[in-house]
């Protein structure tokens, strides 16, 4: 079941490797039952993408890889609509 929300995308440069994160809205990462770590595949704009859970249990963030990120031509801070599909398998 695919669960739509939306959010604010910001980067960071950890490791010195540009990284975008989206938060994962509260209610669907207690539906899915989320950990820091795990794959999901989603979907922003119509391009769909596998990223990483990250964060902690209380407020994780999804992992969006930068390709994706320059693709859409997203800039930082800026508001996007997130589709969850599901767990990557």
């Amino acid at each position: 079941m695919a669960r739509t929300f939306r959010a604010t995308i910001s980067f960071s440069a950890a490791g010195g490797t540009p990284v975008a994160r989206v938060p994962i809205a509260p209610e669907i990462a207690e539906e899915l039952g989320l950990r820091p770590g795990e794959s999901l595949r989603a979907s922003m704009r119509g391009a769909e993408f596998t990223g990483t859970v990250s964060g902690s249990l209380k407020t994780p963030s999804l992992s969006v890889p930068m390709d994706v990120i320059t693709t859409l031509g997203i800039r930082e801070g800026q508001g996007v609509r997130m589709t969850v599909i599901g767990r990557a398998e």
